[in-house]
């Protein structure tokens, strides 16, 4: 198995345990900003997801999608499962 696949399995893996309950988008300041899904810890592991499955490219603007983040951790804080 190449690197970019472990990645890819590893981030299936955490993603998987998101249950779409969507409490990051309630305290994510850059979704409050651009009201993006995308721009939410949810809408990000939609995209993980979708890579990891081979649905999504990892193209320049996927991987800003993924980037548009300041790492406040409130995501993490909100969130029942603990996706981190």
């Amino acid at each position: 198995m190449n690197k970019s696949q472990e990645k890819l399995d590893a981030a299936r893996a955490l993603v998987s345990q998101c249950d779409r309950c969507g409490n990051c988008l309630t305290v994510c300041p850059l979704f409050g900003s651009k009201d993006l899904e995308a721009s939410a810890a949810r809408g990000k592991n939609t995209i993980l997801r979708a890579m990891a499955d081979g649905v999504l490219e990892p193209t320049p603007e996927v991987r800003a999608a993924l980037d548009f983040c300041i790492l406040c951790q409130r995501c993490v804080t909100a969130c029942p499962a603990k996706v981190k």
